[in-house]
């Protein structure tokens, strides 16, 4: 089958691409603005690699003839920066490319993020800290055709990218029922492994204001041990709780979608998490630091890390609310896929601390 992986570069992109490319039954072709994560497989005979930007007006005609080639179109492409990129690319652009599809009669499997689901029932209610505990963490879990998708107010900048995802979910669902697009959406929850894009140092830092998701808390933590980038900042004490699915699990989800050629994946979304994975901010940023010091640590490290507790109105605009849970049910994807994720959340830490932990001695190699 020829695969097109549209922002197939990328750190879950290039896990899939080894993925398929492992798998021996399928052409693959990546487009995306950067290669340096697939370098590794360049030389793959069952590989292509474009330079393009589904963004680029410039772009246009070339990515619709790799979208006329492809027997299945994967839409991986995000935006990394604010309200305006999030709005252009993961609603614009991908709608865009879904136009391409349905033009050509083409299969698209979209990636989208949980972010869609916005707020649980008891952060939309407003509890805080001050209630009782057994109820702030009472959220059922988010289900893929039942859930509510409550989004935060239209001046939250934070809330853009999770709008973007779910007005472009709308989008397909409308032209699947109207114009028969063929469409399956993946909604992933948080991931980690290998390839994870960067830690903040190497960018510069991170801007106070920014959007700070889970794993990119996580890359914050491990920063700090690796280049004594600190404090790590938790956000209202990281009492916020999230699942984390192991990139290899998500990537093998998404092949079984792709391999089953639509049988029983057209129009439907599948979540695509551990809800056995489950950890507040506090104890996840303290476990990383634990996997750190057992297995990684040598001489002359930063030392630990100092934990602080900031607000979130600190840290966002003020009145800005995020879901203090976010667990996905998973039902659908064991059901009609026969899937079930199989790495705890030791593995994947481990795996992912590894990662960033060689990229920095070999560095370290280099300059001595």
């Amino acid at each position: 089958m020829n695969v097109l992986l549209v922002g197939g570069a990328g750190f879950i992109g290039s896990n899939l691409t080894e993925r398929l490319l492992n798998d021996g039954l399928h052409t693959v072709t990546v487009i995306d603005v950067a290669a340096e994560k697939i370098r590794q497989f360049e030389n793959h005979p069952n590989l292509r690699y474009i330079r393009l930007d589904i963004a680029s007006a410039e772009d246009g005609d070339r990515v619709e003839d790799e979208v006329q080639e492809a027997d299945v179109v994967v839409n991986l492409a995000a935006s990394r920066g604010g309200a305006l990129e999030a709005l252009a690319v993961d609603y614009g652009a991908s709608s865009r490319l879904a136009q391409l599809c349905l033009s050509h009669g083409k299969w698209v499997v979209q990636f989208s993020s949980s972010d869609v689901y916005g707020m649980s029932a008891a952060s939309a209610a407003g509890l805080d800290d001050g209630e009782d505990e057994s109820s702030r963490l009472g959220s059922a879990p988010f289900v893929e055709d039942e859930s509510p998708l409550v989004l935060g107010p239209t001046h939250e900048a934070q809330w853009a990218p999770a709008c973007a995802c779910q007005m472009l979910e709308r989008a397909l669902h409308a032209h699947g029922r109207r114009d028969g697009l063929k469409y399956t959406i993946v909604r992933l929850f948080d991931v980690l492994g290998p390839r994870l894009d960067y830690l903040p140092s190497e960018k510069g830092g991170h801007e106070d204001g920014a959007d700070r998701p889970p794993v990119a808390f996580v890359c914050e933590v491990i920063d700090a041990l690796l280049h004594g980038a600190g404090p790590v900042r938790l956000v209202d004490g990281g009492e916020w709780r999230r699942t984390f699915v192991d990139v290899d699990d998500a990537v093998d989800c998404v092949a079984k979608i792709v391999e089953g050629r639509g049988r029983g994946t057209l129009g439907r979304t599948f979540n695509v998490g551990h809800p056995g994975n489950e950890i507040g901010m506090r104890e996840l940023a303290e476990r990383v630091c634990e996997i750190f010091e057992q297995n990684f640590r040598r001489d002359g490290d930063p030392p630990a890390p100092e934990f602080v507790s900031v607000s979130s109105r600190e840290v966002w605009a003020k009145g800005y609310l995020d879901s203090d849970r976010r667990l996905p049910d998973i039902g659908k994807a064991r059901d009609v896929l026969g899937w079930e994720p199989h790495h705890d959340l030791d593995w994947m830490l481990f795996r992912t601390l590894e990662y960033f932990v060689q990229r920095h001695r070999d560095k370290q190699a280099c300059e001595e």
